[in-house]
């Protein structure tokens, strides 16, 4: 399904409760309802102050309309772990 004219989707994250929710990042539509959005560890601020510790890293999709109204919110995904590399 083709999502509504207009409408936009942002990411948003944090490590675990460690760190509060960004502003969310815009993702870059593909059409046909799909989305993407690459980032790096190192552009997630808290990441430095983890010291080489590792943490669970939440993150959650959120849709909104022209009008910048919400209209949908993804559950809050804890699937990733961030890990140093060694």
């Amino acid at each position: 399904n083709n999502a509504p004219q207009g409408t936009t989707v942002l990411f948003f994250f944090r490590l675990n409760t460690i760190s509060n929710w960004n502003t969310g990042l815009l993702m870059s539509p593909l059409g046909g309802g799909l989305y993407q959005i690459t980032i790096a560890s190192n552009t997630i601020p808290e990441v430095t102050s983890l010291h080489g510790a590792s943490a669970g890293f939440q993150y959650q999709f959120v849709s909104f309309d022209a009008h910048q109204a919400v209209l949908l919110r993804s559950q809050v995904y804890s699937d990733i772990q961030l890990s140093p590399c060694h």
